[in-house]
């Protein structure tokens, strides 16, 4: 996204962390606020994923329709607070904001200022805590020294499965992870041969808007290679 440029944080208020204002700030048990939240705040389709896990460590992500922009780690403080430092292709990135209870449903609130402003985004939680915000069935095609289709599942607790459509090699068993982040990592093993042929795939999974993309490359064990890319089936 050409114009999004570095996004500087916006210090959430007092009034949005739980315990703020009133009688003063209390202390809140952060892992009532595990799991994972997301949301679109542009016309672009730039999105945000904060994974939260249940000791307070929080993971911020912001990607859109070319991949992940920049990626970065911060904490839940007592009060609910959330505090990220990022970084990544875009530049470096600062995040604030804070979580509340609507009712039993845990809900983020997120400040970001800059090129692009977005001022009290609502994240609400897409998923529990420990399982991947990527689960979900993908299609792709794959290209280079040669070309083919692949399908694959990726499960909630980051295994995949799949098979990938080899024009040389035939249905090749296609296995490995996707992490939390979407980093992706599997290999591709052929049914005959001694050794059987393999392929290593390694990627990057990323939300654009509502949709999720997979994209990266491929090296064969026999020689050659190339890229490959899919989208959520």
């Amino acid at each position: 996204m050409s114009s999004l440029r570095t996004l500087v944080a916006v210090a959430c208020t007092a009034g949005l962390a739980l315990g703020c204002g009133g009688g003063g700030g209390g202390s809140v048990d952060s892992s009532a606020f595990a799991g994972s939240y997301r949301a679109a705040f542009d016309r672009a389709g730039t999105h945000v994923l904060v994974l939260t896990d249940s000791t307070g460590g929080v993971e911020v992500t912001l990607s859109d329709d070319t991949g992940v922009l920049a990626f970065g780690t911060g904490t839940v403080a007592g009060s609910g607070v959330v505090s990220a430092a990022l970084s990544g292709r875009i530049g470096s990135v600062s995040a604030g904001g804070a979580y509340s209870l609507i009712g039993e449903e845990p809900r983020l609130t997120l400040d970001l200022a800059g090129a692009v402003s977005a001022v009290g985004l609502s994240l609400t939680r897409t998923g529990s805590p420990g399982l991947n915000p990527f689960a979900a069935a993908y299609v792709g095609t794959y290209q280079g020294s040669e070309s083919g289709t692949w399908d694959a599942f990726v499960e909630t607790g980051n295994r995949v499965t799949g098979v990938v459509r080899s024009p040389l090699f035939g249905t090749m068993t296609l296995s490995g992870r996707v992490d939390s982040r979407g980093q992706a990592t599997w290999t591709a093993v052929g049914a005959s041969g001694a050794p059987p042929p393999t392929m290593t795939w390694t990627g990057q999974f990323s939300f654009t808007g509502d949709d999720v993309r997979a994209e990266g490359t491929w090296i064969g064990s026999t020689g050659g290679g190339g890229g490959w890319s899919g989208r959520r089936d």
